[in-house]
């Protein structure tokens, strides 16, 4: 679609065109104007084309994602919409990170616990061997 002067001929050659141009200043723009027809639906389509292909790749990210998230989550009866499906998440994060402070908990008990034992074991080995070195020795 691009629109020629008919003064011009259409079998010259590029380097001939010009030449012509210059002798008619007004057939410059004619020849912009047909470039900017010719060259800008289709830099515009690309544009377009690379924008959808672009908005494809981020819902199938996005589907993704929520099916990753919704086979990680526990099974559930509830309804599978995004929402639901999120507000699972959130409620089940906020579960884990409860067991992990209850968890944290019990192992610094369980560490004092160590400890403790550890003191004991230790007093009884040093009373044992205390004990030992008291203890009179018979030799003949």
């Amino acid at each position: 679609m691009t629109m020629r002067n008919s003064s011009l001929d259409r079998s010259l050659e590029p380097t001939t065109a010009l030449l012509v141009t210059r002798k008619r200043p007004h057939l410059i723009d004619t020849v912009i104007s047909s470039l900017i027809i010719a060259i800008y639906p289709r830099r515009r389509e690309t544009v377009r084309k690379q924008r959808i292909e672009s908005e494809q790749r981020r819902r199938d990210e996005l589907r993704e994602g929520y099916a990753r998230l919704k086979e990680t989550l526990p099974a559930s009866n509830q309804k599978a919409s995004k929402v639901s499906l999120l507000d699972r998440a959130t409620s089940h994060i906020k579960y884990l990170e409860a067991v992990k402070d209850q968890l944290e908990i019990r192992l610094k008990g369980a560490d004092h616990e160590v400890h403790r034992l550890r003191n004991v074991n230790e007093a009884l080995m040093l009373n044992r061997a205390g004990a030992a070195n008291m203890a009179p020795s018979f030799s003949n």
